[in-house]
Protein backbone atom coordinates (compact mmCIF):
# COMPACT_ATOMS: atom_id res chain seq x y z
CA UNK A 1 0.00 0.00 0.00
CA UNK A 2 3.24 2.43 0.24
CA UNK A 3 2.41 3.27 -3.37
CA UNK A 4 -1.11 4.08 -2.87
CA UNK A 5 -3.03 7.69 -2.10
CA UNK A 6 -6.22 8.45 -0.50
CA UNK A 7 -7.48 11.56 -2.32
CA UNK A 8 -10.86 12.55 -0.17
CA UNK A 9 -13.24 15.33 -1.75
CA UNK A 10 -15.71 17.37 0.53
CA UNK A 11 -13.92 15.75 4.14
CA UNK A 12 -12.61 17.32 6.87
CA UNK A 13 -8.73 16.48 7.42
CA UNK A 14 -9.50 14.41 10.73
CA UNK A 15 -11.49 12.51 8.55
CA UNK A 16 -9.27 12.19 5.67
CA UNK A 17 -6.78 10.69 7.74
CA UNK A 18 -9.10 8.25 9.67
CA UNK A 19 -10.14 6.75 6.27
CA UNK A 20 -6.37 6.51 5.46
CA UNK A 21 -4.80 4.77 8.20
CA UNK A 22 -8.42 2.42 7.50
CA UNK A 23 -6.97 1.54 4.08
CA UNK A 24 -3.01 1.59 5.40
CA UNK A 25 -2.10 4.65 3.07
CA UNK A 26 -1.22 8.12 2.64
CA UNK A 27 -3.55 10.90 2.32
CA UNK A 28 -2.73 12.28 -0.99
CA UNK A 29 -4.06 15.38 -3.09
CA UNK A 30 -5.17 17.18 -6.54
CA UNK A 31 -2.85 16.74 -8.94
CA UNK A 32 -1.99 12.77 -8.88
CA UNK A 33 -0.50 10.93 -11.60
CA UNK A 34 -2.54 8.10 -13.00
CA UNK A 35 -1.09 5.63 -15.31
CA UNK A 36 1.59 8.26 -16.16
CA UNK A 37 -1.19 11.63 -16.77
CA UNK A 38 -1.27 14.07 -14.44
CA UNK A 39 -4.82 14.50 -12.84
CA UNK A 40 -6.91 17.26 -11.41
CA UNK A 41 -10.44 18.54 -11.17
CA UNK A 42 -9.55 21.91 -12.58
CA UNK A 43 -7.12 23.08 -15.10
CA UNK A 44 -3.25 21.94 -14.96
CA UNK A 45 -0.63 24.54 -14.32
CA UNK A 46 2.84 24.76 -15.80
CA UNK A 47 4.49 22.42 -13.14
CA UNK A 48 2.25 19.87 -14.31
CA UNK A 49 2.97 19.65 -17.60
CA UNK A 50 6.50 21.09 -17.54
CA UNK A 51 7.90 17.33 -16.60
CA UNK A 52 7.32 16.29 -20.41
CA UNK A 53 9.01 19.15 -21.40
CA UNK A 54 11.82 18.40 -19.20
CA UNK A 55 12.10 14.85 -20.57
CA UNK A 56 12.47 16.08 -24.03
CA UNK A 57 15.15 18.51 -23.13
CA UNK A 58 17.02 15.54 -20.53
CA UNK A 59 16.94 13.07 -23.69
CA UNK A 60 18.65 15.54 -26.30
CA UNK A 61 21.34 17.09 -23.79
CA UNK A 62 22.56 13.26 -23.81
CA UNK A 63 22.81 13.21 -27.81
CA UNK A 64 25.76 14.80 -29.37
CA UNK A 65 24.30 16.83 -32.25
CA UNK A 66 27.49 17.87 -33.95
CA UNK A 67 28.89 13.92 -34.28
CA UNK A 68 25.74 13.47 -36.41
CA UNK A 69 24.63 14.04 -39.79
CA UNK A 70 21.12 15.33 -40.58
CA UNK A 71 19.60 12.41 -41.59
CA UNK A 72 20.81 10.93 -38.28
CA UNK A 73 19.04 13.93 -36.28
CA UNK A 74 15.75 13.59 -38.24
CA UNK A 75 15.68 9.76 -37.28
CA UNK A 76 16.03 10.63 -33.65
CA UNK A 77 13.13 13.59 -33.79
CA UNK A 78 11.09 11.11 -35.44
CA UNK A 79 11.32 7.80 -33.53
CA UNK A 80 12.24 9.19 -29.99
CA UNK A 81 11.25 13.12 -29.48
CA UNK A 82 8.10 13.25 -30.83
CA UNK A 83 6.79 10.03 -29.87
CA UNK A 84 7.26 11.26 -26.24
CA UNK A 85 4.22 13.29 -25.78
CA UNK A 86 2.07 11.26 -27.65
CA UNK A 87 0.29 9.27 -24.53
CA UNK A 88 -0.56 12.53 -22.88
CA UNK A 89 -1.79 14.27 -25.49
CA UNK A 90 -4.52 11.93 -26.26
CA UNK A 91 -5.61 12.95 -23.01
CA UNK A 92 -4.82 16.13 -22.37
CA UNK A 93 -5.12 19.51 -24.41
CA UNK A 94 -1.67 20.65 -24.56
CA UNK A 95 -1.18 24.50 -24.07
CA UNK A 96 0.50 26.69 -26.24
CA UNK A 97 3.54 27.20 -24.16
CA UNK A 98 4.22 23.94 -23.96
CA UNK A 99 4.08 22.82 -27.54
CA UNK A 100 6.21 26.07 -29.01
CA UNK A 101 8.57 24.75 -26.07
CA UNK A 102 9.13 21.27 -27.64
CA UNK A 103 9.25 22.73 -30.74
CA UNK A 104 11.49 24.61 -29.91
CA UNK A 105 14.35 22.30 -28.30
CA UNK A 106 13.60 19.94 -31.54
CA UNK A 107 14.26 22.52 -34.18
CA UNK A 108 17.82 23.75 -32.28
CA UNK A 109 18.70 20.04 -32.00
CA UNK A 110 18.23 19.44 -35.75
CA UNK A 111 20.14 22.55 -36.70
CA UNK A 112 22.60 22.09 -34.09
CA UNK A 113 21.93 25.16 -32.27
CA UNK A 114 22.64 23.79 -28.68
CA UNK A 115 25.45 24.82 -27.54
CA UNK A 116 25.32 28.12 -25.36
CA UNK A 117 26.46 31.37 -26.43
CA UNK A 118 26.27 29.99 -30.21
CA UNK A 119 23.00 31.15 -32.46
CA UNK A 120 23.15 28.96 -35.61
CA UNK A 121 19.90 30.45 -38.24
CA UNK A 122 17.23 27.98 -38.80
CA UNK A 123 17.33 27.05 -43.10
CA UNK A 124 13.65 26.92 -42.45
CA UNK A 125 10.64 26.89 -40.55
CA UNK A 126 9.31 24.43 -38.22
CA UNK A 127 6.08 24.59 -39.47
CA UNK A 128 7.76 23.82 -43.31
CA UNK A 129 9.29 21.15 -41.10
CA UNK A 130 6.64 19.65 -39.79
CA UNK A 131 4.92 18.79 -43.05
CA UNK A 132 4.41 15.71 -44.72
CA UNK A 133 6.80 14.71 -47.17
CA UNK A 134 4.27 14.47 -50.31
CA UNK A 135 3.90 17.98 -49.19
CA UNK A 136 6.99 19.43 -49.19
CA UNK A 137 7.87 18.67 -45.52
CA UNK A 138 9.90 16.70 -43.59
CA UNK A 139 7.76 14.29 -42.23
CA UNK A 140 8.11 15.55 -38.31
CA UNK A 141 4.76 14.96 -36.42
CA UNK A 142 3.24 18.70 -35.52
CA UNK A 143 2.50 18.30 -32.01
CA UNK A 144 -0.59 20.99 -32.04
CA UNK A 145 -2.27 18.95 -35.27
CA UNK A 146 -1.29 15.39 -33.61
CA UNK A 147 -3.01 16.70 -30.04
CA UNK A 148 -6.15 17.36 -32.13
CA UNK A 149 -6.45 14.14 -33.99
CA UNK A 150 -5.72 12.05 -31.19
CA UNK A 151 -8.35 13.77 -28.76
CA UNK A 152 -10.89 13.55 -31.55
CA UNK A 153 -10.32 9.63 -31.33
CA UNK A 154 -12.37 10.34 -28.29
CA UNK A 155 -15.19 10.77 -30.67
CA UNK A 156 -15.03 8.10 -32.46
CA UNK A 157 -14.83 5.39 -29.10
CA UNK A 158 -17.72 7.28 -27.59
CA UNK A 159 -19.97 5.70 -29.98
CA UNK A 160 -18.07 2.58 -30.73
CA UNK A 161 -20.92 1.07 -28.23
CA UNK A 162 -23.00 2.13 -25.29
CA UNK A 163 -21.50 -0.01 -22.59
CA UNK A 164 -18.54 1.79 -21.27
CA UNK A 165 -19.38 3.17 -17.77
CA UNK A 166 -17.11 6.03 -19.24
CA UNK A 167 -19.22 7.31 -21.75
CA UNK A 168 -22.69 6.90 -19.35
CA UNK A 169 -20.87 9.10 -17.00
CA UNK A 170 -20.57 11.74 -19.95
CA UNK A 171 -23.73 11.26 -21.01
CA UNK A 172 -25.39 11.96 -17.64
CA UNK A 173 -22.96 14.95 -16.75
CA UNK A 174 -23.47 16.97 -19.87
CA UNK A 175 -27.19 15.30 -20.81
CA UNK A 176 -25.93 14.31 -23.97
CA UNK A 177 -28.73 11.46 -24.10
CA UNK A 178 -31.32 12.90 -26.05
CA UNK A 179 -29.17 13.73 -29.35
CA UNK A 180 -25.32 13.11 -29.85
CA UNK A 181 -21.88 14.34 -29.24
CA UNK A 182 -21.73 16.68 -31.67
CA UNK A 183 -24.68 19.02 -29.88
CA UNK A 184 -22.85 19.00 -26.55
CA UNK A 185 -22.59 22.38 -24.54
CA UNK A 186 -18.73 23.53 -24.11
CA UNK A 187 -19.99 25.45 -20.79
CA UNK A 188 -18.82 24.16 -17.62
CA UNK A 189 -17.52 21.21 -18.36
CA UNK A 190 -14.16 19.35 -17.32
CA UNK A 191 -10.40 20.24 -18.99
CA UNK A 192 -10.21 16.60 -20.74
CA UNK A 193 -13.91 17.03 -22.25
CA UNK A 194 -12.98 20.32 -23.36
CA UNK A 195 -9.96 19.03 -25.36
CA UNK A 196 -12.38 16.88 -26.82
CA UNK A 197 -14.76 19.22 -27.88
CA UNK A 198 -11.43 20.77 -28.83
CA UNK A 199 -11.24 18.31 -30.91
CA UNK A 200 -14.40 18.16 -32.56
CA UNK A 201 -14.57 21.33 -34.13
CA UNK A 202 -12.19 20.10 -36.49
CA UNK A 203 -13.16 16.16 -36.92
CA UNK A 204 -17.07 16.44 -37.54
CA UNK A 205 -16.25 17.42 -40.67
CA UNK A 206 -15.13 13.67 -41.55
CA UNK A 207 -18.37 12.40 -39.63
CA UNK A 208 -21.21 11.53 -41.52
CA UNK A 209 -24.33 9.64 -40.13
CA UNK A 210 -25.99 6.78 -41.46
CA UNK A 211 -29.44 7.12 -41.17
CA UNK A 212 -30.79 3.70 -38.86
CA UNK A 213 -33.59 4.47 -36.27
CA UNK A 214 -32.65 7.91 -36.56
CA UNK A 215 -32.90 8.81 -33.02
CA UNK A 216 -29.92 10.11 -32.43
CA UNK A 217 -29.03 11.96 -35.55
CA UNK A 218 -30.70 16.37 -36.19
CA UNK A 219 -32.61 15.99 -39.36
CA UNK A 220 -30.98 19.85 -39.84
CA UNK A 221 -28.36 20.27 -38.18
CA UNK A 222 -26.09 17.18 -38.81
CA UNK A 223 -24.22 15.78 -41.74
CA UNK A 224 -26.09 12.58 -43.07
CA UNK A 225 -27.16 13.55 -46.29
CA UNK A 226 -25.29 15.13 -49.45
CA UNK A 227 -21.95 16.98 -49.01
CA UNK A 228 -23.13 18.76 -45.81
CA UNK A 229 -26.16 19.32 -43.48
CA UNK A 230 -29.06 20.04 -44.71
CA UNK A 231 -28.97 23.17 -42.61
CA UNK A 232 -26.17 24.53 -44.98
CA UNK A 233 -28.02 23.02 -48.09
CA UNK A 234 -30.91 24.36 -47.54
CA UNK A 235 -30.31 27.85 -45.21
CA UNK A 236 -33.02 29.71 -46.73
CA UNK A 237 -35.63 27.44 -45.58
CA UNK A 238 -33.67 26.59 -42.02
CA UNK A 239 -34.05 30.41 -41.03
CA UNK A 240 -37.78 29.86 -40.95
CA UNK A 241 -38.07 26.23 -38.94
CA UNK A 242 -39.52 26.83 -35.79
CA UNK A 243 -38.40 23.23 -34.57
CA UNK A 244 -34.44 23.36 -35.35
CA UNK A 245 -32.61 20.49 -33.52
CA UNK A 246 -35.59 17.52 -34.13
CA UNK A 247 -33.91 14.52 -34.73
CA UNK A 248 -34.97 12.46 -37.39
CA UNK A 249 -36.81 10.17 -36.07
CA UNK A 250 -39.08 13.00 -34.64
CA UNK A 251 -39.17 15.19 -37.63
CA UNK A 252 -40.28 12.34 -40.01
CA UNK A 253 -42.92 9.20 -39.56
CA UNK A 254 -42.60 8.11 -43.02
CA UNK A 255 -45.31 10.10 -44.34
CA UNK A 256 -44.99 13.75 -42.68
CA UNK A 257 -42.24 16.06 -42.37
CA UNK A 258 -43.23 18.05 -39.27
CA UNK A 259 -42.09 21.18 -39.29
CA UNK A 260 -43.68 24.31 -38.76
CA UNK A 261 -42.78 27.93 -40.47
CA UNK A 262 -41.99 31.22 -38.79
CA UNK A 263 -44.00 32.87 -41.90
CA UNK A 264 -45.39 32.47 -45.40
CA UNK A 265 -42.72 31.09 -47.80
CA UNK A 266 -41.96 32.05 -51.70
CA UNK A 267 -42.61 29.86 -54.54
CA UNK A 268 -38.58 29.50 -54.77
CA UNK A 269 -38.83 28.21 -50.93
CA UNK A 270 -41.62 25.91 -51.87
CA UNK A 271 -39.98 24.17 -54.80
CA UNK A 272 -37.05 23.51 -52.05
CA UNK A 273 -39.36 22.30 -49.54
CA UNK A 274 -40.63 19.68 -52.14
CA UNK A 275 -36.33 19.00 -52.44
CA UNK A 276 -36.17 18.39 -48.92
CA UNK A 277 -39.16 16.14 -48.78
CA UNK A 278 -37.73 14.03 -51.78
CA UNK A 279 -34.92 13.61 -49.31
CA UNK A 280 -37.04 12.68 -46.34
CA UNK A 281 -38.79 10.06 -48.37
CA UNK A 282 -35.32 8.58 -49.24
CA UNK A 283 -35.01 8.09 -45.46
CA UNK A 284 -35.59 3.76 -44.59
CA UNK A 285 -35.22 3.46 -41.15
CA UNK A 286 -34.62 0.15 -39.39
CA UNK A 287 -34.27 -1.01 -35.54
CA UNK A 288 -30.37 -0.58 -35.35
CA UNK A 289 -29.16 2.45 -34.09
CA UNK A 290 -27.83 5.00 -35.63
CA UNK A 291 -24.11 5.01 -36.63
CA UNK A 292 -20.98 7.44 -37.46
CA UNK A 293 -19.05 6.68 -40.23
CA UNK A 294 -15.39 8.63 -41.05
CA UNK A 295 -15.26 9.03 -44.53
CA UNK A 296 -11.61 9.91 -44.73
CA UNK A 297 -10.89 6.26 -44.60
CA UNK A 298 -12.34 3.27 -46.78
CA UNK A 299 -13.70 0.74 -43.65
CA UNK A 300 -15.46 4.22 -42.32
CA UNK A 301 -13.75 3.94 -39.15
CA UNK A 302 -11.40 6.90 -37.32
CA UNK A 303 -7.63 7.01 -37.59
CA UNK A 304 -5.50 9.22 -36.60
CA UNK A 305 -3.36 9.34 -39.39
CA UNK A 306 -6.72 9.98 -41.55
CA UNK A 307 -7.38 13.26 -39.93
CA UNK A 308 -3.55 14.30 -39.68
CA UNK A 309 -3.73 13.80 -42.92
CA UNK A 310 -6.12 16.25 -43.76
CA UNK A 311 -5.25 18.88 -41.05
CA UNK A 312 -1.64 18.95 -41.68
CA UNK A 313 -1.77 19.91 -45.17
CA UNK A 314 -1.35 23.89 -45.82
CA UNK A 315 0.13 24.18 -49.47
CA UNK A 316 -3.55 25.77 -50.22
CA UNK A 317 -5.96 28.38 -48.76
CA UNK A 318 -9.10 29.45 -49.42
CA UNK A 319 -10.34 32.73 -51.47
CA UNK A 320 -14.08 32.84 -50.36
CA UNK A 321 -15.69 34.97 -53.35
CA UNK A 322 -17.99 37.65 -52.59
CA UNK A 323 -21.71 36.50 -52.24
CA UNK A 324 -24.83 38.15 -52.09
CA UNK A 325 -28.10 37.32 -51.34
CA UNK A 326 -29.35 34.00 -49.90
CA UNK A 327 -25.57 32.84 -50.35
CA UNK A 328 -24.45 35.22 -48.18
CA UNK A 329 -24.15 32.74 -44.95
CA UNK A 330 -21.58 30.79 -46.01
CA UNK A 331 -19.32 33.76 -45.47
CA UNK A 332 -19.50 32.55 -41.94
CA UNK A 333 -19.18 28.79 -42.22
CA UNK A 334 -15.37 28.46 -41.28
CA UNK A 335 -13.72 24.77 -40.86
CA UNK A 336 -10.41 24.60 -38.27
CA UNK A 337 -8.14 24.29 -41.08
CA UNK A 338 -7.95 25.46 -44.40
CA UNK A 339 -7.82 22.11 -46.15
CA UNK A 340 -11.59 21.36 -46.88
CA UNK A 341 -14.38 22.41 -49.01
CA UNK A 342 -18.04 22.27 -48.95
CA UNK A 343 -19.38 21.81 -52.42
CA UNK A 344 -22.80 22.18 -53.40
CA UNK A 345 -25.06 23.96 -55.88
CA UNK A 346 -24.81 27.21 -53.39
CA UNK A 347 -21.05 27.69 -52.84
CA UNK A 348 -18.22 27.38 -54.95
CA UNK A 349 -14.74 28.04 -53.20
CA UNK A 350 -11.82 29.00 -55.47
CA UNK A 351 -7.87 27.47 -54.33
CA UNK A 352 -4.96 29.29 -54.99
CA UNK A 353 -1.22 28.36 -54.27
CA UNK A 354 -0.81 30.41 -50.68
CA UNK A 355 3.12 31.13 -49.84
CA UNK A 356 2.61 30.36 -46.28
Amino acid sequence: MKKSNLVALGLEEEESNLFARLFCCKVGDFPFNYLGVPLHYNKLTREDIQPVVDKIIKRIAGWKGKLLSYGVRLTLLKSCLASIPTYMMSIIKFPKWAIEAINSHMAHFFWNNMEEGRSKYHLAKWQLMAQQKDHGGLGISDLQDMNLCLLASWISRYHLNDNPIWKQIVDYKYNLDSTNLFCGSNLGISPFWKGVMWAKQAAQMGFRWSVRDGRRVRFWEDYWFGNSSLAIQFWPMYVLINEQGKTVADAWDGVTLKFSFRRSVSPSLMNMWYEILAIAGSIVFSTDPDAIVWKFTSNGIYSVQSLYAVVNFRGVKPIHPQLSGSCAFLLEFRFFCGCSAITNSSLVIIWRKGGK
